[in-house]
């Protein structure tokens, strides 16, 4: 028969198992959003953020950036770098670093936020947001980490 303080150990072990899902959740879900908006261009829909126009499919073949014709946010990868996720015991945040860039032509200042939301207005798309399938993931991973 366990006593009382095995059980509570055991417990306590187990317990200190699930402070690693948030990590493990953000990690996934960062990696999952990073191809699905940076490299393949879908929006949270599952539609094509857009397509370049045959200027910028030019300008992008001459810098040797090519990879289709449709948007895939990497232009400079500023954003794309920015994109990552916070994990604490019991939440996981998602989204970019705070920060900011000044486009060398005009001299103008943007913060991350703000260039995020331009880029939905632009597009008139929701990019950012999860898809049904990066939601499955969530509950997948708390599932298999459960069990």
């Amino acid at each position: 028969m366990a006593t009382l303080k095995a059980v509570s150990e055991e417990i306590l072990r187990d317990l200190s198992k699930i402070d690693g899902l948030p990590r493990a959740i953000g990690a996934a879900l960062q990696s999952e959003t990073l191809d699905r908006i940076f490299t393949d261009g879908v929006a949270s829909d599952g539609s094509q953020i857009g397509e370049y126009s045959i200027y910028t499919i030019a300008l992008k073949k001459e810098d040797g950036r090519f990879t289709s014709d449709n948007v895939n946010l990497r232009n400079t990868d500023t954003l794309a770098n920015s994109w990552t996720f916070q994990a604490n015991k019991n939440s996981v945040e998602l989204g970019f670093l705070s920060g900011s860039r000044t486009d060398k032509k005009t001299g103008l200042t943007a913060t991350n936020t703000q260039v995020i939301k331009n880029i939905e207005d632009r597009y008139g798309k929701d990019i950012f947001q999860l898809t049904s399938g990066e939601i499955n993931l969530v509950e997948d991973l708390t599932k298999d980490f459960i069990n």
